[in-house]
C-alpha cells in the first residue's frame, strides 16, 4: 500500500470518527516517508526525528491555534525512558500511538481525545486534539507537490 493510498485511508476515517483507522494509516505513511528520508536510522529514531522535525506543521493543522517546536507532557510510559519524567510529543505519537495501534489493536487507555485544541496532561493520561491526525497528515504531505495537490483541502 502506497503512502498515497494511507493518506487517503487516514482522511476516509477521519471523516467517519474512527480515530484508530485514521491514526494508524497517517502512522504507516509516516513510517514510510521517514524510511525514506532516514534510512539508516532505526525505526523509532527515524519516525521521532521526522515528528520533531515537522513539528511545526504538525502543531498548525493538529492543535489548531497553536504553533509550536515542541510540546512536551508529565506522562511516564514504559517505553520511554526520561528521568524527568516528561514526555516529548514525538515520543507519544510513536509509543504510545502508533506502536500500540499497530502491536495492541487499539489506542491506549492513557490517550483521550477531545474536539477542541488542547495541551494538557490529566493523571498520566494525555488528552490530546482529535485533529491530531490532521498535523500528521500535513507532515507527510507537506513536501511532496502531488500529495499536496491531491489532499491539500483536507488541512483548510
Amino acid at each position: 500500500m502506497s503512502v498515497e493510498s494511507n493518506i487517503k485511508y487516514s482522511i476516509e476515517h477521519y471523516g467517519r470518527d474512527e480515530l484508530d483507522g485514521a491514526f494508524i494509516h497517517a502512522c504507516i505513511a509516516i513510517d514510510a516517508v521517514a524510511k525514506s528520508r532516514y534510512p539508516l536510522l532505526k525505526n523509532n529514531e527515524r519516525n521521532k526525528k521526522f515528528i520533531d522535525e515537522k513539528m511545526l506543521t504538525i502543531t498548525r493543522h493538529g492543535f489548531p491555534g497553536i504553533h509550536a517546536t515542541s510540546i512536551s507532557y508529565q506522562f511516564e510510559h514504559h517505553s520511554i525512558r526520561r528521568d524527568d519524567n516528561r514526555s516529548e510529543l514525538s515520543e507519544i505519537i510513536y509509543h504510545v500511538l502508533r506502536c500500540e495501534l499497530l502491536h495492541e489493536a487499539k489506542l491506549s487507555d492513557n490517550l483521550r481525545f477531545v474536539e477542541e485544541t488542547v495541551v494538557a496532561d490529566d493523571n498520566n493520561s494525555i488528552i490530546l486534539p482529535k485533529t491530531l491526525v490532521k498535523g500528521l497528515i500535513g507532515a507527510v504531505i507537506e513536501d511532496d507537490i502531488s500529495l499536496k495537490k491531491k489532499f491539500g483541502y483536507f488541512l483548510t
